[in-house]
């Protein structure tokens, strides 16, 4: 953890962070092969910005709305790694 950040993250969890991918969270969604490996990961799991934008992209070409309600209704906390 850098130290400028001390106040932003808290420490990682004991067994770790599990670092998601789209088309992990992807599998999920959509209840494909996998899904159960990744429903056991969302505690302590993370995803990257490009990763994210991925998924929404996704959503959204199946009919969901773009972005921040897409956002909200997944229950997506944000937060700075700077």
């Amino acid at each position: 953890q850098l130290p400028c950040c001390t106040n932003i993250l808290p420490g990682p969890p004991a067994g770790g962070w599990s670092v998601l991918d789209a088309s992990a969270v992807l599998a999920l969604l959509f209840e494909e092969t996998g899904a159960e490996v990744v429903r056991a990961q969302l505690r302590t799991g993370v995803i990257g910005a490009a990763n994210l934008a991925e998924v929404l992209a996704k959503l959204s070409d199946h009919g969901l709305p773009a972005g921040v309600p897409v956002a909200a209704e997944l229950k997506l906390q944000f937060k700075s790694v700077y």
